[in-house]
Parts: structure tokens; C-alpha cells; sequence
């Protein structure tokens, strides 16, 4: 557990990751957050921040029904 701590109290904090959306804007049919850049998804480099930092739980929001390919594909590795 990697909770802050403010006088005697231990703090849990939580990060929310908005990963929903269609690519729509860049003109792709591959959605941002999946878009390769140095060889890895976008998406790889926010998770591997939040996980290298003080937060204790990482809520990964993703479009309805990407969620078992996102598990698969992305945060089980």
C-alpha cells in the first residue's frame, strides 16, 4: 500500500483514467488511447506512470465493451 500520509492519518489515493473514445478528431480507425507511439499504445505510457506513482488504485475507464480486449491486451501486460 502506497498511502499518503497527512498527520497520523493514512490516505488512500485512487487514479481515474478517461480512455474511452473513437479516434474520431485524428481521422483514424484506431481509437488515440490504442495508437502506437515508440512502440508501445498510448495508453501503456499513462498506466505505467500511475503504476510508478504514489497512487494505491487505478480505475481505467474504456469504451463499453473494449473492456476484456483493454484487460487482455493492455493491463495484463
Amino acid at each position: 500500500m502506497n498511502a499518503v500520509k497527512y498527520g497520523n492519518k493514512k490516505v488512500r489515493t485512487a487514479a481515474i483514467i478517461l480512455a474511452g473514445g473513437s479516434g474520431k478528431r485524428m481521422h483514424s480507425d484506431i481509437p488515440k488511447q490504442y495508437m502506437e507511439v515508440c512502440g508501445h499504445p498510448l495508453i501503456y505510457f499513462t498506466l505505467k506512470a500511475f503504476e510508478e506513482s504514489i497512487v494505491d488504485d487505478i480505475v481505467l475507464v474504456v469504451n463499453a465493451g473494449d473492456e476484456d480486449m483493454v484487460r487482455a491486451e493492455y493491463v495484463s501486460k
